[in-house]
This record gives structure tokens, C-alpha cells and sequence, in this order.
């Protein structure tokens, strides 16, 4: 019985190593002038022959190839929108909501301020809409100053005027 089984082995190896060197490699070219390589025979195919049973291909370093760009910056634009530029509100408590535009898009980790008269009029927040309250009567200005994720100032609206309009307080005799 163990010479049946060494039989068997002797013949599936052997199989083996005769399957291994009996393999063909052909090439041709196709309709596009591009040479095809394939272990199946066609007209006009070429018979290729090796020196070697396998093929030993040196690993190339292709670290080379993973090239990444540095991020572009973004140039953000930041605009107030409401009040326009130049209008006269008329509002007797002297409340003001203010809204802003921030383009390409406002993302999460950052903020804004809103600037009245050249000083701050509000914290840094997460959203360009704004409540002043107690806003003199006159001409003032606003401004809107975006910031990155590490507080650093990344942008700044144009200043915008409006005029405030509210009843006198004056009482006539």
C-alpha cells in the first residue's frame, strides 16, 4: 500500500513539473498595431520562448507615483446682505438684524463677527445672522469678519452703511 501512494505522488508531481514547462507563450498584433501575448495559439502568432521557467520581476519603487497635491487655498468672500449698502431704516427701538453671505460655502469650524462702527458687536459665532439692539439714531457702518478653525482671520466683508432713522425723544413744550 505505501508504494501505491508513492506512485501517485511520483506521477502527480511529474504531471506537474511537465505542466509547468509545457506551457507557451505567443504573441501578435492586433488591428491597432498593439502586441497581445497569450498561452493560446493563433495565426500569425509568434512562438515566444524563455530562458526561465518563472519570471522574476524586480519590485520598482513607486512611491514616486504617489504624488499629492498640496491643497489649494480657498479664497472665501464674505458679503453682508441685509441691510443693503446706503438704506435708511426706520426702526423706533433701534433694533437691527443684520445677515451675511460667506462664499464658497461657511463650514462648521468656522466663525464670524459682526463689526458696528468699527468696533466688535457681537462673539464669534457659527452663523452670519445678527440681533443689535439700541442702535443710535445716525449713519453707521457694519462689517463682517470670517475666521478659520485656528481663530486666524481668512477673510472680511466690504463696510456696508446704513442710516437709522427712530422718533426724537425730544418732547416739545
Amino acid at each position: 500500500m505505501d508504494l501505491r501512494w508513492f506512485l501517485v505522488l511520483l506521477l502527480c508531481a511529474s504531471s506537474a513539473a511537465l505542466a509547468a514547462t509545457s506551457k507557451k507563450i505567443y504573441r501578435w498584433k492586433d488591428e491597432n498595431g498593439n502586441w497581445v501575448f497569450s498561452d493560446v495559439p493563433r495565426k500569425g502568432a509568434e512562438e515566444i520562448r524563455l530562458q526561465h521557467n518563472s519570471l522574476n520581476m524586480p519590485q520598482e519603487d513607486i512611491s514616486v507615483l504617489d504624488v499629492v497635491d498640496p491643497p489649494k487655498a480657498i479664497n472665501y468672500s464674505v458679503a453682508i446682505t441685509s441691510p443693503t449698502n446706503e438704506q435708511t431704516i426706520r426702526e423706533n427701538t433701534g433694533s437691527l438684524y443684520v445677515t451675511g453671505r460667506i462664499e464658497p460655502r461657511f463650514m462648521p469650524n468656522m466663525q464670524v463677527q459682526l463689526f458696528l462702527n468699527g468696533q466688535a458687536a457681537s462673539e464669534k459665532q457659527n452663523s452670519a445672522a445678527f440681533a443689535l439692539r439700541d442702535i443710535p439714531r445716525g449713519e453707521h457702518s457694519l462689517q463682517i469678519k470670517l475666521y478659520d478653525e485656528t481663530g486666524k482671520m481668512i477673510a472680511v466683508s466690504k463696510p456696508s452703511v446704513f442710516f437709522l432713522h427712530r422718533a426724537t425723544s425730544i418732547k416739545k413744550s
